[in-house]
């Protein structure tokens, strides 16, 4: 979360409350914040939007390459957003002067910026303060609660080294989605909030039912590399993955490994079960209340309980030796100096609950 002391003090500094200068692009934007939320095709809309940078600007739309910077390939701007996070002065000034840079060369009138980490600024009147002046356009794609949870849970496990089971995991699930869509709305000059339900996207694609609510162009493409695929883990994978993060935790390498055995496997991708009366509970929570009258949809409710049990034993063993086959998952996990049968003996007492 940020500082909002801090991100007022900078704000305040760069944007002329204490003499500082204003930001100096060179018309009026219209500034579009795609700010996810997880798990909803963001990595597509972000790849595809980073594919066809240059297409996108011939056409007055600027997304901005900011991976000059952080020294890397960046298909998103996360790392804007987290500079703003750890309060790095420099390293949050540097992106926004290349920001301004990019839009002062190419005299584009839209600005795009897309990163998932946008939902955890608190203090958005501030950033509000950062665009004023401009049109501020914020789209947000939601999940159903049940679904949401079971790929949160997913992505918390894979993309971190901490341990939690499903049911610690729901304790610090946040479902307060009337007060995330409120601070949204205030923050923006319009907001467009969609349920994310591949029957109700434009041609059952995110991608086009982005650009379509976002007013960008849409270029179609019968090429998808394989690069463009982003799935959750789950199944024996993600149980995988959380025993490994109970003795440390792989490498950032593994979490692409892991990405790419989920996506040769179905099985590995395997949503984890949740009992019925979880789901009753989560459902009453008034989540999808809020999803309704914001999206105009009505949550579809899937009954998650007899998904998969989460470990399969029958499959385990078998399971282990293939995830181990991959030998950048293998050098990590040769690191922990943790025996593979640990793995069967310890779901013997996940699977009752020990």
């Amino acid at each position: 979360m940020i500082d909002s002391r801090w991100l007022e003090f900078f704000i305040g500094r760069r944007w002329g409350h204490d003499g500082g200068r204003s930001v100096a692009f060179s018309r009026t934007l219209k500034v579009v914040l795609h700010i996810g939320r997880h798990k909803t095709g963001t990595s597509s809309v972000q790849r595809y939007l980073s594919k066809n940078r240059e297409a996108l600007k011939r056409d007055g739309v600027l997304y901005p390459d900011l991976g000059i910077l952080s020294g890397r390939i960046e298909t998103a701007h996360h790392e804007f957003v987290h500079a703003l996070q750890r309060g790095d002065t420099s390293a949050a000034e540097n992106f926004l002067r290349e920001i301004e840079r990019q839009q002062n060369e190419s005299n584009c009138s839209t600005l795009v910026l897309s990163s998932e980490s946008f939902q955890n600024i608190k203090n958005s009147s501030s950033l509000k303060e950062m665009f004023s002046g401009h049109h501020l356009y914020t789209i947000c794609y939601i999940r159903e609660i049940v679904g949401y949870y079971c790929s949160s849970y997913a992505q918390f496990i894979h993309a971190n080294n901490c341990f939690a089971d499903p049911y610690s995991y729901l304790r610090m699930f946040d479902t307060r989605l009337g007060e995330f869509v409120s601070a949204w709305y205030e923050f923006s000059h319009g907001s467009c909030f969609r349920y994310f339900n591949k029957n109700l996207l434009e041609e059952g694609d995110i991608v086009q039912d982005f650009c379509h609510h976002a007013e960008l162009p849409y270029y179609p493409s019968t090429v998808l590399d394989e690069w463009e695929s982003n799935v959750s883990i789950g199944g024996n994978l993600l149980y995988f993955k959380l025993i490994c993060n109970a003795f440390g935790g792989l490498s950032r390498d593994s979490y692409y490994a892991l990405g790419e055995l989920a996506g040769k496997k179905r099985k590995f991708r395997e949503k984890i079960p949740v009992p019925v009366q979880t789901q009753s509970e989560l459902r009453s929570r008034g989540y999808n209340t809020v999803l309704k009258r914001v999206t105009g949809c009505e949550p579809k409710l899937r009954d998650y309980s007899k998904n998969t049990p989460f470990p399969d034993v029958s499959s385990l063993r078998e399971d282990i030796e293939l995830i181990l086959d991959n030998a950048v998952v293998r050098r990590d996990f040769d690191e922990l100096s943790v025996s593979p049968t640990l793995f069967t003996r310890s779901a013997n007492s996940f699977s009752r609950g020990d």
